[in-house]
């Protein structure tokens, strides 16, 4: 299974992330060698961390 597969799985979880698909799309072509993007890529993820924990609850 490739990181589409795992993505497609995972949005379709009842606990998940509003556009999760789309924004892990969008972390994916961030990471690149360029710190700013990098920087970006890892904000959305944790903002996506946080937001699935807060569904958990």
């Amino acid at each position: 299974m490739n990181e589409k597969g795992a993505v497609a799985i995972a949005d379709s979880f009842s606990i998940v992330p509003s556009q999760y698909a789309q924004r892990i799309s969008e972390i994916f072509t961030l990471i690149t060698e360029e710190e700013e993007n990098l920087k970006k890529a890892i904000y959305m993820m944790r903002g996506l961390i946080q937001e699935t924990e807060a569904r958990m609850v």
